[in-house]
């Protein structure tokens, strides 16, 4: 009997120090990302601690923020344009679960769709070419992870060459964000030149506007 009750409580230890152990990686995990608008779940919840790493904010680019209703009505009408069979994904009950950890995987690709419509139609065009590829090379690795043999090697070469596409793809994408980039430069120093010739004129109004308008919350550029 001492045998079976020293038996019984090793066990009863064991079994509160796995529950102890578990319950300690939830609390390190923090419950699942809240509901966001249009009921998708945020697939990259702040962490406990509010820091986030360089290059690793969270979805939209800004640290510790989730995107509000109307950047989820934009992104949905932006993804329903440019992709109408994921509309039902992007609806409904349950489309967190559907839709969380592909936003977490593709949303700089989404993101980048969503300021190209806007702004640039054709870039836009190649950003959604991307993506669809970016979703066949997903499938396609799930077709070699389940293939064997000559398969497998036939998969490959689908990658392969499919992936050849899509660096040209990506090439042009960064040249055309290269040209961008070189006209707001431009557009830069520009109005650097122009600030320069108004220098005297630019100051007199600022201390004018000091003077006339003291303790302002935030100031503006000048």
């Amino acid at each position: 009997m001492r045998v079976l009750l020293v038996i019984v409580v090793i066990l009863s230890v064991v079994n509160l120090l796995g529950l102890a152990v578990v319950a300690g990686r939830m609390a390190r995990l923090g419950p699942p990302g809240p509901i966001g608008p249009e009921g998708l779940v945020d697939p990259m919840p702040p962490s406990a601690g509010g820091a986030e790493v360089d290059g690793q904010g969270r979805p939209g680019g800004r640290h510790g923020e989730w995107p509000g209703p109307e950047h989820w009505r934009e992104v949905r009408r932006v993804v329903e344009k440019y992709f109408p069979e994921l509309q039902e994904s992007m609806q409904g009950p349950g489309a967190g679960r559907r839709m969380g950890p592909h936003l977490r995987r593709h949303w700089r690709a989404i993101s980048e769709l969503v300021e190209a419509d806007r702004t640039d139609p054709e870039l836009a065009g190649r950003l959604a070419d991307s993506y669809r590829k970016e979703r066949e090379l997903d499938r396609l690795r799930w077709d070699y992870d389940h293939a064997t043999g000559d398969d497998r090697q036939a998969v490959r070469q689908e990658m392969r060459k499919l992936l050849e596409e899509q660096f040209e793809l990506r090439q042009w994408i960064r040249q055309r964000k290269l040209e961008e980039l070189a006209r707001q430069i431009d557009q830069f120093r520009r109005e650097l030149a122009e600030r320069a010739e108004r220098r005297e004129d630019l100051i007199a109004r600022e201390l004018d506007r000091r003077l006339e308008a003291p303790g302002q919350e935030q100031l503006p550029e000048w």
